[in-house]
């Protein structure tokens, strides 16, 4: 009887050896777009319906290039009352995407080389700079993207209003205005 249980131990420690670490990782659960569904970690979700919980609206991207997966979220802000939250998208090679919500605190950057344009049914026209590399606003080695603030053309209460943005890198024109245009509201 020991002998047998001992022997499906082994197999249970061998066959959790072989599985990823994604496979064994933290419980997941489900948020969504009107188009999408995503599962993500449980504690980001929590995170999520807290900043829902004081009027914030969470964007998600409907679309995203398939070499990009969400890596991690931060959250934090002005205080307790004003959250704010960043999801992070990161690909090989050091590319990440970033969207992120801003209560306060935000300006105007430098203006990029060229300047891309889009339009959005939640946030109207906006406009993406793009930084050649090593020049004043990106200090990487790569092209560097970032968009103008945004704020959902939705009327919120002026203690929930935010504005959004993203940053990132290894990302193409069309790609980063597709993102943008993408955005949408994650359902409470």
């Amino acid at each position: 009887m020991r002998v047998q249980s001992f022997q499906q131990l082994a197999l249970v420690v061998a066959v959790l050896c072989f599985l990823p670490v994604a496979a064994i990782a933290a419980p997941t659960a489900s948020v969504s777009t009107n188009t999408t569904t995503i599962k993500m970690d449980k504690a980001w979700v929590k995170q999520i319906r807290n900043v829902q919980m004081h009027g914030v609206e969470v964007f998600y991207p409907d679309f995203m290039p398939s070499r990009f997966k969400l890596k991690n979220m931060k959250f934090g802000g002005y205080d307790k009352a004003h959250p704010d939250y960043s999801l992070i998208f990161e690909a090989k090679g050091k590319h990440s995407v970033t969207i992120e919500s801003a209560y306060e605190g935000i300006g105007d950057g430098p203006d990029g080389y060229k300047k891309l344009k889009g339009k959005s049914k939640v946030f109207g026209r906006f406009g993406v700079n793009v930084f050649k590399p090593h020049t004043e606003g990106n200090d990487t080695n790569y092209y560097y993207y970032l968009s103008d603030w945004l704020e959902s053309k939705k009327k919120v209460k002026p203690d929930a209003k935010r504005f959004y943005n993203l940053y990132g890198t290894g990302v193409k024109d069309n790609e980063v205005i597709a993102i943008l245009e993408s955005l949408a509201p994650l359902k409470k």
